[in-house]
């Protein structure tokens, strides 16, 4: 397994992304990856995140705002995959707000 990766020892995954902070110190972040998922042959069940080759896309957009009670963060993600041997497809939508008490 893989330490400090959320994918299999065979993935090859591609993270672009971006943060843009205002004088307030709001910011944006976005977060676009993609890649393929257990490369190797033949399949591979123990791979706990693909057991086959997967075809594999995520984004992600996210804001965080102080307040005077704290701070907020809050976004929107989307994950898609596509089995390349069975070519079966699934994706997860996401949604997460988070408020900190004091910052």
């Amino acid at each position: 397994k893989v330490i400090g990766s959320p994918f299999d020892n065979d993935a090859r995954v591609t993270t672009l992304g971006g943060v843009l902070i205002d004088h307030k110190d709001r910011s944006w972040l976005v977060n676009a990856a993609f890649g393929v998922l257990n490369r190797g042959d033949p399949p591979d069940p123990p791979n706990t995140v693909a057991s086959e080759a997967t075809d594999y896309w995520e984004i992600e957009v996210s804001h965080k705002r102080p307040l005077w009670i704290g701070e907020v963060f809050t976004g929107l993600g989307y994950d898609y995959r596509k089995n390349t041997v069975t070519n079966i497809t699934d994706g997860d939508v996401r949604v997460f707000f988070e408020w900190r008490l004091g910052y």
